[in-house]
């Protein structure tokens, strides 16, 4: 099936992509949704943080990249979407039907883990355009995905921590590290219950490099930390952390 792939930079949709491939499917684009301006906005659809390094993916995979903005609005909170108008659903709505009149494709695929809230949501974009949703890695054991993802080769570094559990100097480390750090958490490592993907909302990745899906890899120049705006006035602990990558550059193999 040819499908195109909706990547927010992170290693969840990269690694779907992945899967995909090796199930037989033909990536023929990359639609990555993002946030005009520096203003820090969360939003319940989309990961807000890395757009500099998911820019790039077009060229790292050899797949046209389809860039569209978000207004990152959730009109409709309800667990259940029906259409409702500047919405941030529509605004990727819109962005798969303009790329579907340039690339043909009978199917979208996410890196949708654990959350029904944005399944359903791209289901209903299908629904709509009568192409398939594809999501590979819907309910599998997160401790044995996120061993899968470093046992294939994905290079994914953290960009942004939201739980206690972690701090800024997490900012930046590989899947590897935050793995370890997790297990060497004597409460965490027993509780089958953690989000070792980060699914909480407890950390946010962006992907430099992905063997046999990479025809070339991602680096940068620095790594500036920043905590959320609102969170000026709390203690350190209790920070919001993300990471921006400044002058992200692409390098051949």
């Amino acid at each position: 099936m040819k499908f195109a792939a909706l990547v927010s930079g992170g290693k969840d949709s990269v690694y779907a992509i992945k899967k995909l491939i090796e199930e037989g499917n033909d990536l023929v684009a990359l639609i990555h949704m993002y946030k005009e301006g520096n203003d820090f906005t969360d939003s319940f659809m989309y990961q807000t943080v890395g757009s500099e390094i998911a820019s790039l993916f077009g060229e790292v995979m050899g797949v046209p990249l389809f860039k569209y903005k978000t207004s990152c609005k959730a009109i409709n909170k309800e667990l259940t979407y029906n259409v409702t108008n500047s919405d941030e659903v529509e605004d990727l709505f819109n962005a798969v039907s303009k790329t579907l009149d340039i690339v043909k494709f009978e199917g979208i695929s996410s890196g949708a883990i654990a959350s029904t809230y944005q399944k359903l949501r791209v289901e209903s974009i299908c629904e709509r355009l009568n192409i398939k949703s594809l999501a590979p890695l819907w309910g599998v054991n997160q401790k044995e995905l996120i061993e899968g993802m470093i046992s294939s080769g994905l290079d994914a570094r953290i960009v942004k921590i939201a739980s206690p559990i972690f701090n800024k100097s997490n900012i930046g480390n590989n899947l590897i590290e935050i793995y370890e750090h997790v297990k060497n958490n004597s409460q965490l490592s027993y509780d089958k219950n953690f989000n070792f993907c980060g699914e909480g909302g407890e950390f946010e990745s962006v992907v430099f490099d992905c063997k046999d899906l990479f025809i070339k890899r991602i680096d940068y120049e620095d790594l500036v930390i920043e905590n959320h705006p609102e969170d000026d006035n709390k203690l350190e602990s209790n920070r919001v952390y993300y990471g921006v990558f400044k002058n992200p550059f692409v390098i051949n193999k």
